[in-house]
């Protein structure tokens, strides 16, 4: 589903609020997810700007999925 920058998307773009438990329940395992993959690399990859990347695209991922979530809480 592809979202229009409204005015009144873009105000909660940028308006900070707290999760709800239920947002957290949601986030919360794919975050570890993340992390451990993360982890994973960091363990079995040898250091480089490949892995850099890697490890950033898997930031970026994790941080469109928080903004996902927080952006869509009632789906």
């Amino acid at each position: 589903m592809s979202t229009k920058f409204s005015e009144s998307y873009v105000e909660r773009m940028f308006t900070y609020r707290r999760w709800s438990s239920a947002e957290l329940e949601k986030f919360n395992p794919l975050r570890e997810m993340a992390k451990q993959l993360a982890l994973e690399i960091v363990r079995r990859v040898p250091d480089s700007s490949e892995r850099d990347l890697a490890l950033q695209a898997l930031h970026d991922t994790s941080m469109k999925v928080n903004l996902a979530i927080s952006m869509h809480p009632e789906e």
